[in-house]
């Protein structure tokens, strides 16, 4: 797991080393275990990457790794869990290895496989591979973007790589700027960008998930290597089959998460999902399976707590722990130095949402103090299987034409999801209404730039859009950058190909039924996790406090922003009627879930841009 960067010189001019280097070491929270850099084809084409070493810890394993007598030279930023059976099949064919890691794997497989190497990984992955021979520069990301890969192609001048888009703000010919139209939808929908490729900056864009570029000379070659509803399978017809497949595939892919050789953690929210992962890894423990790889520290959980405030899971957490028998380290969210966090996560994050991360940022701060390099995580769940309200509520309302009784049941199971905190409309503010409309035609803009990785009919279905095109990518990228501020890799044992083509083969009665969301999931894990878990329909999320934070800890800091000549002179959204908003609320200790959610990210943007 680690950062990565490249420049190519298309004016045939050299690379001076520092250049390459600034690009990188811009990252280096992503590798604080070294940093290594190689300047190629006459000095026009530089490599960098900056190294969290997880696999073979030895200098063996440092990038960027030339491989076939210096044939390709690589930087890779990943995992491939499956590395081991590949490095056997490779052998048979005839390759020798030098090292331990699988980053040597996957240059024997794209000397043996070539681009079609892709199909033979299970795992995670943004890669570069420079061959000198075609003079060809390769970009692939992984099937679902679970690791990030940015770029900017200025024609005829350089083209630049990295694992974040922090980085461009340090790189040498390149002038970073907002791209405003961007933010202001953004602002609206904090899921509209990530999925379509696009950024807040202008001419930074990222890598869709899926897809690989190739740059030859002046050619420009960017093609979709991956598509899911490609990939259905026939599953049985019984559900009670399907649980039981379900169940397999997730435990499989638990333990091939599990191969490494730093001590591995476990974070524990106490919902559904996070539990899941833990409660499987003590399953497994219990049964004493075998793996190669396997760190000595992989049993403990880690799960964030905000005592008094309506985030806070402990209780839950706890019913998991002691139903398994496990060990936990509570870490607690401090409030200290609240603005000084807000700004300093701002800064780094690079981006804007519409609560705070640095709230799960901490879980993953608090990791590392303790050992921890490997994170296992649920991701995933939520929008493969109905795990959102909305969803829930548009099947209900799609359904209404065809099945009044079942969309009854999926509108009691969307009442039941809030049934403890409902749901209210927010006012964003006359100037935010009337830009509205062109919003959406911003959005039909970036549909028609992401034409060249258009999905077919079956890609409209609620769930396969909000796993590829806007809730996930979205929370994949947040995830990277929260993890990777403390040099955490993370680990998605639902995010298993496998796995995720199993389920979207599946029909909705098996995401959604008896009363409850994510049913076979539930289903799975009976006598493997604590009812009080397993059957909890309550969503929390991971949301700051913020409508506490705004009327005590931070009442000074927001209405010294909101009153300030960037605020209220902003495009983008009205200024005075939320200088209005938080003098009111913050005064009277009113604010609402929702207009919380509404004005943070405005808050996040004045903060990033000014």
């Amino acid at each position: 797991m680690c950062g990565i960067a490249g420049i190519i010189n298309f004016k045939a001019q050299a690379i001076p080393m520092a250049t390459i280097q600034q690009f990188t070491d811009a990252m280096v929270h992503r590798g604080p275990d070294s940093g290594d850099y190689a300047l190629l084809e006459n000095e026009t084409v530089a490599l960098g990457h900056r190294r969290l070493s997880i696999l073979d810890l030895s200098a063996a394993g440092c990038q960027p790794m030339q491989y076939a007598d210096g044939r390709y030279a690589m930087v890779y930023n990943g995992e491939v869990f499956n590395f081991l059976e590949l490095r056997e099949e490779l052998e048979k064919a005839g390759y020798v290895f030098r090292t331990k890691t699988d980053t040597e794997v996957i240059l024997a497989a794209y000397d043996c496989w070539g681009k079609d190497c892709l199909y033979h990984f299970n795992g995670m992955w943004a890669i570069g591979i420079w061959d000198s021979v075609e003079k060809e520069l390769w970009l692939a990301r992984d099937r679902f973007g679970i690791k990030p890969l940015y770029f900017s192609h200025q024609v005829n001048q350089q083209f630049a790589f990295a694992s974040e888009t922090n980085a461009f703000q340090f790189l040498e010919g390149f002038n970073r700027t907002f791209n405003e139209k961007h933010i202001s939808l953004s602002l609206q929908d904090p899921y509209s960008l990530e999925g379509f490729g696009k950024t807040i900056f202008d001419q930074i864009e990222s890598l869709l998930p899926g897809h690989w570029i190739s740059i030859k000379g002046n050619e420009f070659d960017l093609r979709k290597w991956w598509q899911t509803s490609d990939h259905l399978q026939e599953v049985p017809a019984a559900y009670e089959a399907q649980v039981e497949q379900f169940k397999e595939l997730f435990a499989d892919a638990c333990k091939l998460r599990l191969r490494s050789d730093v001590p591995i953690g476990t974070a524990l929210s106490g919902g559904l999902d996070s539990s899941a992962v833990y409660c499987m890894l003590q399953h497994l423990k219990k049964q004493n399976f075998i793996t190669d790889r396997l760190p000595a520290q992989w049993q403990k959980a880690f799960s964030a707590i905000f005592p008094g405030t309506e985030q806070d899971e402990q209780a839950f957490a706890q019913q998991v722990v002691d139903f398994v028998g496990g060990e936990v380290s509570w870490i607690e969210q401090s409030t200290h130095s609240l603005a000084d966090k807000i700004i300093s996560s701002a800064k780094q994050l690079d981006l804007i949402y519409n609560t705070p991360l640095f709230i799960g940022s901490d879980i993953y701060g608090g990791m590392k103090e303790r050992g921890i390099t490997v994170s296992m995580d649920g991701h995933g769940v939520d929008e493969m299987l109905y795990g959102y309200g909305f969803a829930v509520k548009k099947l209900a309302d799609e359904t209404a034409y065809k099945d009044v009784m079942l969309a009854e049941n999926y509108w009691q199971v969307y009442e039941e999801m809030y049934a403890e905190r409902p749901v209210k409309p927010v006012h964003f503010g006359e100037q935010q209404m009337v830009q509205s409309s062109w919003q959406w035609k911003i959005k039909k803009d970036l549909k028609k730039m992401a034409g060249r990785s258009a999905v077919p009919a079956f890609d409209e279905a609620i769930l396969y859009n909000q796993f590829h095109l806007s809730m996930l990518p979205t929370i994949l990228r947040n995830f990277d950058k929260m993890a990777m501020q403390h040099s955490i890799e993370i680990r998605m044992p639902f995010m298993d190909w496998r796995l995720v083509t199993f389920v979207f083969s599946l029909p909705d009665s098996s995401k959604v039924g008896n009363g409850y969301t994510k049913r076979i999931l539930r289903d799975a894990m009976k006598g493997i996790m604590p009812e009080s878990v397993r059957l909890r329909k309550l969503k929390t999320g991971l949301n700051a406090p913020m409508q506490s934070w705004f009327a005590n800890e931070l009442r000074t800091f927001v209405l010294d922003h909101v009153h300030s000549t960037a605020f209220q002179q902003s495009n983008l959204w009205d200024g005075k009627y939320w200088a209005k908003i938080a003098e009111d609320r913050s005064t009277h200790n009113t604010w609402t879930f929702n207009e919380a959610l509404a004005f943070w990210p405005l808050l996040n943007a004045n903060l990033l841009m000014n």
